[in-house]
């Protein structure tokens, strides 16, 4: 199982369990729907539970290869954080790398 995250911190209750989960967040910085504070909060709360993840600003210069948590913060004020996302083929890439045990 992968998760790709967009947006707040809902539904999330058990931090822990995520851990062991490759993840890659995207989210726009300027975001006015969707505080961008939110994902970062949701990325720091991973972090406490040990999770390093890679920070980067833009999917095509990101090495998805090397990394199985991603945080990309997009400089867009923008809502549409999924377009450039799934027009990239290193995000399908990325999922194809994890089976499920």
């Amino acid at each position: 199982m992968k998760i790709l995250f967009y947006g707040g911190n809902h539904g999330i209750s058990d931090y822990n369990a995520l851990r062991k989960l490759p993840i890659w967040n995207s989210h726009n910085t300027g975001d006015r729907r969707a505080n961008y504070n939110n994902a970062e909060r949701k990325i720091a709360r991973l972090e406490s539970e040990g999770v390093s993840f890679h920070k980067t600003n833009s999917i095509a210069n990101t090495d998805y290869k090397k990394y199985d948590h991603i945080f990309t913060a997009t400089h867009s004020d923008s809502h549409d954080a999924w377009t450039e996302m799934y027009s990239d083929p290193s995000v399908y890439k990325w999922f194809l790398k994890y089976t499920k045990n």
